[in-house]
């Protein structure tokens, strides 16, 4: 009977995993506030703020200046402080260390403001040489960067100044995308693809882009990949859903699973960690859903591979052992990862042997999600219970 009772427990426990295992877009809270697109979306440290954007499907043309914060831990929306320049949209905005920055936006002109997540307030910063609005904007090496047309402006906000840099040979006209990975920043348009290299202050070109949005995408980077979802196909009314993942190190494309939402253009993304995040945005139909995208989160066509992983004791309450079995290239990186139940990353190891054990000891009781993966894709996951 205690057999039966514990297998029946273990049961109802694993079964709080089924949301989160079924693929690598992940539905999350919907934002707080009114369904929109062309809103503002920035990380500052470990959450996330999206706002302002506006609604047009009935002629008349309402903007917002709401801010919310999302805090990943508790999948949950707070509201914060109004943005200082009012109501607006197609805004651009980046940060840098421990505050976020946001401008250029229509109806609130060329100012900038600077946003303090410590304080809940907002400040004047300087404004940039632009004069445009639906930019792209990036930030790598404690910098800003603006991009409009064929110009990049570099703001430092220790001197709360802009700088003009290298001219791109290019024009990313509006509603493009970009994502910094390391020190370098990438800019689309189109199939137009360019790194620029703020330590050169140079502009390289890089493989085209080879997805179907020509336009209003969104954009982010985790793990050293790059990526490009949804947005519109050559007119407005076209869009769709696909996510592209782009690979500096071999500076090349490969699509990965497709965005789990509806298709759509002028929506927001930015990363926390080793995640990627995307809301808002409209097809006709504006939008307030918000998703969450995890590249180590395996979808139910990756769960066919010849690996066996082994756990055991599981349920455990201080530590358990790991087996892997199967063809599985124990070189490279190769990496175990251990989540919570909200998806919060708790343990990462590399693995450099095919058996391993891990220290549970300092884990609360709970529902917790494990992955192998290494950089040839072969990847695999699990359940651990913690009692």
């Amino acid at each position: 009977m205690k057999t039966k009772n514990i297998f029946l427990i273990l049961i109802l426990l694993l079964s709080s995993f089924s949301d989160l295992i079924a693929g690598q877009w992940v539905k999350k809270e919907n934002l707080g506030g009114v369904a929109r697109h062309r809103a503002t979306g920035v990380s500052i440290g470990q959450k996330g703020y999206i706002g302002l954007g506006h609604v047009n499907g009935t002629g008349v043309n309402y903007a917002f200046s709401d801010w919310w914060e999302f805090e990943p831990a508790s999948n949950s929306w707070t509201q914060k402080a109004d943005y200082l320049l009012g109501e607006g949209y197609g805004a651009s905005a980046f940060s840098v260390g421990t505050k976020g920055y946001v401008g250029s936006g229509v109806f609130t002109g060329d100012s900038w403001c600077e946003y303090d997540p410590g304080t809940n307030q907002w400040t004047l910063i300087a404004p940039p040489p632009s004069s445009g609005t639906e930019l792209s904007a990036i930030a790598m090496g404690g910098k800003g960067y603006l991009i409009e047309n064929s110009n990049i402006y570099e703001y430092d906000p220790v001197a709360d100044q802009w700088t003009t840099k290298a001219t791109a040979p290019v024009s990313f006209g509006i509603w493009g995308s970009a994502f910094s990975i390391g020190n370098s920043g990438y800019v689309n348009k189109g199939s137009t693809f360019y790194e620029y290299k703020p330590s050169a202050d140079q502009w390289l070109a890089r493989a085209s882009f080879p997805g179907l949005s020509t336009g209003g995408s969104a954009a982010f980077a985790i793990l050293n990949k790059g990526y490009i979802v949804a947005g519109y196909s050559g007119s407005l009314g076209d869009v769709n859903r696909e996510t592209w993942e782009y690979n500096p190190g071999t500076n090349s494309w490969s699509m990965v699973e497709e965005f789990l939402g509806s298709s759509r253009r002028f929506t927001v993304g930015f990363s926390i960690g080793d995640r990627g995040y995307l809301g808002t945005g409209t097809n006709g139909t504006n939008f307030k859903d918000f998703w969450e995208y995890d590249p180590l989160l395996m979808g139910q066509e990756e769960i066919g591979n010849d690996l066996t992983i082994n756990t055991y004791p599981n349920p455990t309450s201080d530590f358990f052992t790991v087996t892997i079995e199967g063809n599985f290239p124990l070189q490279g990186q190769v990496e175990f990862v251990l989540y919570d139940d909200l998806g919060k990353l708790v343990k990462q190891t590399s693995v450099t042997e095919a058996t391993f054990i891990v220290d549970a000891a300092d884990l609360p009781r709970g529902n917790y999600i494990y992955r192998i993966a290494s950089s040839s894709k072969n990847i695999k996951q699990g359940k651990i219970v913690i009692i």
